[in-house]
């Protein structure tokens, strides 16, 4: 709030309704461009109606939107991204602390999370042959771009370490320019029985 204080005219990125346009682009080919086939979209928890009012076949409980996309990235780009998380070395994760004067945040240890993490904020990162169209390809498949989300954050879980039950809403992004979390898209590095990495990205409104 202190350091990018909301300026006249900002517009929030998402209106009310469009996540549903954008899941049911995505999961039912709504708007019959087939721009999501190749990830064959997979719904394990949606609305038990359509935006339009009509009941979802099969759909007996209503819930949020969670879907799950197939190939998302090549093996090679997963590969880059773990030897990325390597190199730049893992820090113990922490949670959002109290604020400090000059409206940024310290950093909390928690023993509800006990992975490491490292952000992929340098160029030597952004910019990388193999991560940037990843990067990309998240603003597509989510209809947003780059400046409107998170940097991604490289997640590593050894055997035991754990991230429990929580919620990506963080309560003093709502009255920031960046807005509140909207959407968070999990890639995961490696085979699910053997994970051990796997990347975060976060949309703000």
């Amino acid at each position: 709030r202190h350091r990018c204080p909301i300026a006249p005219g900002n517009e929030s990125i998402w209106k009310p309704g469009d996540l549903n346009i954008l899941f049911e682009n995505i999961v039912d080919n709504a708007d019959g461009t087939g721009a999501y086939e190749r990830y064959n979209p997979i719904a394990y928890s949606r609305p038990m109606r359509k935006r339009d009012g009509t009941a979802v076949p099969g759909v007996e409980k209503d819930g949020p939107w969670v879907i799950n996309l197939e190939n998302f990235i090549s093996a090679e780009e997963a590969d880059r991204l773990i030897e990325i998380g390597k190199v730049q070395g893992y820090e113990r994760s922490a949670d959002v602390g109290k604020e400090k004067p000059d409206g940024s945040h310290d950093s909390k240890v928690s023993d509800s999370r006990t992975s490491h993490n490292t952000w992929c904020q340098e160029e030597s990162c952004t910019e990388d042959p193999l991560v940037a169209p990843v990067i990309e390809r998240i603003a597509n498949v989510t209809g947003t771009h780059p400046r409107n989300s998170e940097y991604l954050q490289l997640l590593q879980y050894e055997t035991g370490q754990y991230y429990r039950q929580h919620h990506d809403y963080i309560p003093h992004h709502r009255d920031m320019p960046c807005g509140v979390r909207m959407l968070t898209l999990f890639i995961y590095l490696s085979d699910v029985e053997e994970a051990r990495v796997t990347v975060c990205g976060k949309a703000d409104s």
